[in-house]
């Protein structure tokens, strides 16, 4: 609210003029601000708990005012990530340096501002991104400075409540991490 009141333009044409088009993120999309394609992945959740998936790509869990909905693929999600964190072509060093001001770690994680500092039970080869979880979606997007390399991981079962298979997806997380780390 705050930038478009400041720049007299709505968000989603500032994500679209700012970043996506200049990293060239041509295949990521604004649900509710933009079209979609008419062919997407689509999301699901144990709505009831009952070990029963249901499909939730329909529904629009987020406020439409900057939190959830944007559609992407992982070589998108790579430009955004090289061009924020490794190339540093997005936002200036004083904007970067705010952003990466963390928290307390809850559990294994540490909160910036728009950034967390993940899996810093890894020691020096934490992770620097994102972590997306949503009803029907989650998504993993970190950079590990020590290994120079990137972890950009997509489900289509949301893991930001409770269900059957929010282990099964920790789990999964752990061995990918563990395999790219030795």
């Amino acid at each position: 609210m705050i930038i478009e009141k400041a720049s007299g333009k709505p968000h989603h044409q500032l994500l679209r003029e700012k970043i996506l088009n200049p990293l060239g993120m041509n295949d990521t999309y604004y649900q509710g601000r933009e079209d979609l394609p008419e062919i997407i992945t689509q999301g699901y959740f144990d709505l009831y708990n009952k070990k029963q998936l249901s499909n939730v790509s329909n529904i629009l869990p987020g406020s439409g005012n900057g939190f959830n909905g944007i559609f992407s693929n992982v070589y998108d999600l790579q430009k955004f990530i090289e061009g924020v964190l490794i190339n540093k072509t997005v936002l200036s060093d004083k904007s970067l340096a705010l952003m990466q001001t963390y928290g307390p770690p809850d559990e294994i994680n540490n909160y910036g501002l728009g950034i967390m500092k993940k899996f810093n039970d890894r020691g020096a080869d934490y992770g620097i991104g994102h972590s997306g979880r949503d009803l029907g979606y989650t998504a993993d997007l970190f950079w590990f400075p020590n290994k120079n390399f990137t972890l950009n991981l997509f489900i289509n079962y949301g893991t930001d409540s409770e269900s059957f298979l929010k282990p099964v997806f920790r789990e999964f997380e752990k061995e990918v991490i563990d395999e790219m780390l030795k």
